[in-house]
């Protein structure tokens, strides 16, 4: 990565270069976002509101926020020009690299535990799936970007967006019996689709850096790339926050409505006492038959209940596809790369 920027990248002008300045905002924004940052973090793992350093992490960060705003409006950073950031495309690109983030989680954090607690899958075992997804980029990206000079980048987002959402949605119905090879399909239709949306948000926010002119001066390229990679960052986290929490929110669900179910017209005692005798020849007696059978029924309807959870992240992953597409819609038309003015 470095030899690629070093060769890559131009060198800077002295005269471009920022000069002596007052990093004070920097810091309380910097401080604030690290606060924030943490807490969704580790949310989850502590409990969230119920945890007092959770609730500092995000007292803190909410006041560092704030001061920062203050320091703003009060000493102005003439190395931050904000008015950049005031288009309708770069809001909407903002917002698209967020659910493009969220989406990604499908390969990475809910199908592989899918499999890992259900099928009892190991690493290596999900690693040999997901590396399906490396092959399509190899062709992908080179093909998405030769047409990227010939199609406009809404077109090529409508396409990601709309696949990824159908696969999801196909998803959705998955069933506990399902192992790895029956995700394969799925993951490598949706790997080319991410491939096209990844890339599409990266070169409409370059493209729309140089239709605003913001790479002509340093407060506008700092602003943008500060943004772009604050959103990058934060969308990313505060996925995997809101992915974890609806999990267990929905399984929680799942398994009460599932105990409900069972126990009503004495379902529970009937598959027990069905199960009980069915494993009598193996148990060292009908007590260990009965508590075998009661373990096996709760432990099916556990099962059960984070699979309905899992259907229903899958769900929400389909939905937020299809509300980036509108999204994409209400973008303005992005000019072909020819067509944009010299950066």
């Amino acid at each position: 990565m470095l030899l690629c920027v070093y060769f890559g990248i131009t060198h800077t002008p002295k005269n471009q270069l920022i000069p002596q300045c007052s990093y004070t905002g920097v810091l309380y924004v910097s401080g604030g976002l690290t606060a924030l940052y943490i807490a969704l973090d580790q949310g989850e793992r502590l409990d969230w509101y119920n945890n007092g350093l959770i609730n500092g992490l995000l007292v803190s960060g909410v006041l560092l926020l704030f001061a920062a705003f203050l320091h703003r409006r009060f000493t102005p950073n003439p190395f931050l020009d904000l008015r950049y950031l005031r288009t309708r495309n770069i809001m909407i690109l903002g917002f698209l690299i967020v659910t493009f983030r969220m989406i990604l989680l499908r390969s990475v954090a809910v199908l592989p535990q899918f499999l890992e607690r259900v099928h009892q899958y190991r690493p290596q075992e999900i690693g040999n799936l997901l590396v399906l997804s490396l092959a399509p980029y190899l062709v992908t990206l080179p093909t998405t970007a030769y047409f990227m000079k010939k199609v406009h980048v809404r077109i090529i987002l409508t396409l990601g967006f709309l696949i990824v959402g159908i696969i999801n949605y196909f998803d959705s119905k998955t069933i506990s019996t399902e192992i790895g090879s029956d995700f394969i399909v799925q993951q490598v239709v949706g790997s080319v689709a991410l491939c096209m949306v990844v890339l599409a948000v990266m070169s409409g926010t370059v493209f729309e850096g140089r239709l605003s002119g913001a790479y002509k001066i340093p407060a506008g390229a700092y602003c943008q790339g500060a943004f772009f990679q604050i959103v990058r960052l934060f969308g990313s986290e505060a996925s995997a926050s809101l992915v974890r929490r609806f999990v267990q929110i929905r399984e929680h669900f799942w398994h009460t409505k599932l105990v409900a179910s069972v126990a009503a017209n004495n379902q529970f005692s009937d598959r027990v006492s069905h199960l009980a005798g069915a494993l009598a020849p193996q148990a060292a007696g009908p007590l260990q038959s009965a508590d075998t059978a009661a373990g096996v029924v709760a432990n099916s309807v556990q099962v059960q209940s984070f699979i309905l959870a899992i259907d229903d992240t899958f769900m929400i992953l389909s939905s937020i596809s299809f509300i980036s597409l509108v999204a994409v819609f209400l973008m303005k038309p992005v000019p072909l790369p020819h067509q944009l003015p010299d950066a």
